[in-house]
């Protein structure tokens, strides 16, 4: 327990200070260590979600979700996710904004409706307060 919370604490001041990769490390050792735990594949997936890997970011999120179905957050950060992604794509050049109708569908099934995009938080905002200790 105290290495898990020292990884999870490692990996918290890391993202804080802007060192993603570094927590982002911090949290694949807790996992490799002691297992995985809805709150570190919730971590892991803000860390991807910071590295602008989108996709593995919902991959860990969902994770967090099949280990812990009643867990808000990761549904929030899977609508936020949606959110930034339909947000670049508007940003796109015409020609370039066509994306398979099934994606677009996919994202919209995953927004838990207590968590809908437009009553999340900016983009701006900094998701370090969003963290979860992996140890209870």
């Amino acid at each position: 327990p105290c290495l898990t919370r020292a990884r999870a604490e490692l990996g918290r001041v890391m993202f804080a200070i802007g060192r993603v990769v570094v927590a982002f490390s911090h949290f694949q050792q807790s996992l490799r260590m002691f297992g995985r735990h809805f709150a570190t594949m919730h971590n892991i997936g803000l860390c991807y979600y910071e590295m602008g890997r989108f996709s593995d970011a919902v991959n860990s999120f969902e994770a967090a979700l099949r280990l812990n179905p009643s867990y808000t957050p990761a549904r929030t950060w899977i609508a936020r996710v949606g959110k930034k992604v339909t947000s670049m794509l508007d940003d796109l050049p015409e020609g370039l904004r066509d994306i398979p109708e099934e994606s677009a569908e996919m994202a919209a099934a995953h927004a838990a409706p207590e968590a809908s995009p437009g009553s999340d938080e900016s983009d701006g905002a900094s998701s370090a307060n969003s963290f979860e200790y992996d140890f209870e």
